[in-house]
């Protein structure tokens, strides 16, 4: 059923409530006549409804445009391959008006999954903007810990999309040690440096990581195997275990295709043959 549905139904609920209400109150006192009755059950039943409606818009603040749970919400259908329809959509709010933080981050998302970085990036900075103005990433609670943080890795993406590894590993470093899972933010800063080819200071960042098979217990499978491969490249580990990162050699394919046409996919090409080559030795 649609949200709209479902609050007119609400609506209705509480209007009934409020009618059931105002008419047993004023059933109790045996002097009111039957008018009265119904006046003072039709007032409770205008009063109830607005008064809550009030309250609930006052809890929830005056701002406009959607909030973290569209957000999520838009973030995994995104992964799930709907980029186009969710970009459909935040493109008709932006038009609309809406300057809000979730819908510039679902916007430089959409845009990054379809490889569009140069196009992400302004909406990623403007989040980030947004939030510094509002002191959101100075926050402890845990929800503005990971808005902050999808910002920042938003931006990082969108930098990767653009083909500006070095600027993405950069964009993230300041960040990475306030993160709330720093051992993923650092190894993003490190593979942005790898894949620039800057390889003593990715060096220097993988260094600041615990033990590979501790710090892959905090990373999905294909981060995992970026961090092993960069530990055998860099640091003379031994070779990733194919059997363990099965799951993630087809994440990064599909990542390379989506961003074919940038410095970023065609480093992940090579990566890709290297991995292969490796992996059947």
């Amino acid at each position: 059923m649609s949200s709209s549905w479902m609050r007119a139904l609400w609506f209705a609920l509480l209007v009934l409530i409020g009618l059931a209400l105002g008419l047993t109150l004023a059933s109790l006192d045996p002097r009111q006549d039957q008018q009265v009755i119904v006046l003072v059950g039709a007032f409770m039943a205008v009063m109830v409804p607005l008064t809550l409606g009030l309250t609930i818009w006052l809890l929830r603040g005056s701002r406009q445009g959607p909030d973290t749970r569209y957000l999520a919400d838009s973030i995994l259908l995104i992964q799930a391959g709907h980029s186009a329809q969710v970009l459909a959509r935040a493109r008709a709010l932006r038009q609309g008006g809406d300057r809000s933080v979730e819908n510039a981050l679902v916007l430089a998302n959409a845009y990054t999954a379809q490889g569009q970085g140069a196009r992400a990036e302004p909406f990623a900075r403007e989040a980030l903007t947004i939030l510094a103005q509002k002191g959101v990433c100075a926050q402890e609670d845990s929800a503005a810990r990971w808005l902050c943080d999808l910002a920042h890795i938003t931006l990082y993406n969108a930098l990767l999309a653009r083909g500006t590894l070095a600027e993405a590993a950069e964009s993230l470093r300041a960040h990475a040690p306030r993160a709330e899972n720093p051992v993923f933010a650092f190894t993003l800063v490190a593979w942005g440096l790898f894949l620039a080819r800057e390889d003593d200071a990715a060096r220097a960042v993988l260094d600041m990581l615990p033990p590979t098979q501790q710090a892959i217990r905090d990373l999905g499978d294909r981060y995992a195997l970026a961090l092993a491969h960069m530990r055998h490249v860099l640091r003379d580990e031994p070779l990733p275990d194919p059997r363990h990162y099965a799951q993630a050699l087809p994440e990064w394919r599909a990542e390379a295709e989506r961003h074919a046409a940038t410095p970023y996919g065609s480093r992940l090409r090579a990566l890709l043959r290297d991995w292969h080559e490796l992996f059947a030795e």
